[in-house]
């Protein structure tokens, strides 16, 4: 018998959690000492790409996939919309302000990027709600906690001021669609394997 939806979606919110939280021990802990400006001007680069593509599409596909009765949902995935793009224009801008290049047709994605893009960018809407929003936010909240400590400050700023105040809810999001429709046995399994799997790269 399926766990109920909303104790099974903060189930998965509690796993991206525990990882989050491996990630502040084991691997985000190299990161103790600031940045140079080349490296913030790569990271910058790096995350302009990956706002874009891991963050517009994939929410792009939930709005037009969702059913016509979860129009609220709707609304909120068009608000992460707007906030995803803002979060890329900011990236670029940084990027450029670094001497970079906010382009991202000029970007070229490392095999890293576009193993979190084929894992992001899933056939359907609550595949993706289970990893960008549940898995991929929430984890997100971490690196971007851990890069104001390390990156120069302006580039700080724009991370803490423009980026991770959005976090909180886009997960929320997933949430929502997940206590909605994540209601079968299949369904569940399915998920948390998604949700190991992500964990897992």
């Amino acid at each position: 018998m399926a766990m109920d939806s909303y104790a099974f979606a903060k189930s998965m919110i509690q796993q991206a959690e525990e990882f989050g939280a491996y990630m502040d021990e084991h691997i985000l802990s190299e990161w103790t000492t600031e940045m140079d400006p080349d490296q913030n001007r790569r990271l910058m680069e790096t995350q302009a790409w990956r706002e874009f593509y891991l963050g517009v599409p994939t929410v792009a596909r939930e709005i037009d996939q969702l059913p016509d009765e979860d129009a609220d949902i709707k609304v909120l995935l068009a608000r992460q919309l707007a906030e995803e793009l803002l979060h890329w224009k900011v990236c670029a801008e940084r990027a450029e302000e670094l001497g970079g290049n906010g382009d991202l047709q000029a970007y070229q994605p490392s095999p890293e990027d576009l193993a979190m893009y084929n894992i992001t960018f899933l056939p359907e809407y609550w595949q993706i709600a289970a990893s960008l929003h549940i898995f991929g936010e929430t984890i997100l909240i971490h690196t971007f906690r851990k890069m104001i400590e390390v990156l120069d400050e302006r580039s700080a700023i724009v991370v803490r001021d423009e980026m991770l105040t959005h976090e909180g809810t886009h997960v929320r999001n997933g949430r929502l669609i997940l206590e909605r429709h994540a209601t079968s046995d299949e369904m569940q399994e399915a998920i948390r394997k998604l949700g190991q799997e992500k964990c897992d790269r």
